[in-house]
């Protein structure tokens, strides 16, 4: 029983960092219509940042680690610079150019890593101080209830900013038509600006967040993008509440799956075998399932058109 109470807390945790990173997806998504697959690169970078920046002992403001600002702040500006500098010029080209685009912006920020801080994994310093706090048999660190606040809080403030604010608003008026919202006199090109940094600045947070735990390297947040986009496919990449129970569904579903296919594994001549990245393939089949799911609705949907169609021609 305290193992299943463990591996649920744990997938939880997990869960709340894929949620934030879903959250950065979707707030790119929801502004742009462009599925951002250099989210973990940009996110990595800022943690390189940070991680940089506690290196050199930079000062608190207020009880705030100044790095962790600073942090965010690279995340907005990398966000700015790639709408700007790739993305606006692609505006009107198709969504598949502009995935590619994304891919080679991933390519380039793993690339500029590589070369500044190097290839060796590296430890980061958590934002929350250190202790725990039971609850039954377990010990939740500081640590894993800051992760779970922040995921929870953020969703909500995200959330309540979509439809609650007049930008928000705008937001939702661009992903459904830049033309008409251009025409209504909505300025499309600050609302594009502002969801690539909306999405760099919860990219930042959630690699920080999750450093601590996983290590530092340019590969390992970069390749979480693959269970970010689950959990943002969840809310069919609109849906920031969707996204966020996704994203901590599909945290719990793979730690469950690794640690319990971990304890088969020791206990049959299989024990070889390597589960280190059982959370892509959960994801993989997350994705898959999804589709799968949405499938039939859209079929019927299409059907119903034809039928109309046919009806109309008679």
């Amino acid at each position: 029983m305290e193992l299943l109470l463990a591996t649920l807390v744990l997938g939880l945790v997990q869960g709340a960092v894929n949620a934030l990173l879903g959250a950065g997806i979707v707030a790119v998504y929801r502004g742009t219509g462009v599925i951002n697959f250099a989210h973990g690169a940009m996110a990595m970078v800022c943690t390189y940042v940070f991680a940089t920046l506690v290196d050199h002992h930079a000062p608190s403001l207020h009880g705030i680690p100044l790095a962790a600002v600073l942090a965010v702040l690279v995340g907005i500006a990398l966000g700015v610079l790639v709408d700007v500098l790739v993305m606006r010029p692609l505006a009107r080209q198709s969504a598949l150019v502009r995935i590619i685009a994304s891919l080679g912006v991933l390519y380039v920020l793993q690339s500029f890593a590589l070369m500044v801080w190097g290839g060796a994994t590296r430890s980061v310093p958590q934002l929350f101080p250190l202790g725990s706090h039971p609850l039954g048999p377990l010990d939740l660190s500081n640590n894993e209830i800051g992760i779970l606040v922040v995921a929870v809080l953020l969703a909500a403030l995200i959330t309540l900013f979509y439809y609650r604010t007049r930008f928000g608003t705008a937001i939702r008026a661009v992903s459904n038509s830049r033309d008409a919202a251009t025409l209504s006199g909505i300025r499309v090109k600050w609302v594009t600006a502002a969801s690539w940094a909306l999405g760099g600045a919860t990219g930042a947070v959630a690699g920080m967040l999750v450093a601590p735990s996983l290590g530092l390297n340019s590969y390992i947040l970069t390749l979480l993008v693959i269970q970010a986009f689950a959990a943002a496919l969840t809310g069919r990449l609109e849906n920031m509440a969707l996204a966020l129970a996704g994203g901590l569904g599909l945290g719990v579903a793979t730690a469950v799956v690794g640690t319990y296919m971990q304890q088969w594994l020791a206990s049959h001549p299989l024990s070889w075998v390597n589960i280190g990245n059982v959370g892509d393939g959960v994801s993989f089949i997350w994705i898959v399932a999804l589709l799968l799911a949405w499938r039939r609705p859209v079929a019927t949907q299409q059907q119903q058109q034809g039928a109309a169609a046919q009806g109309f021609q008679l």
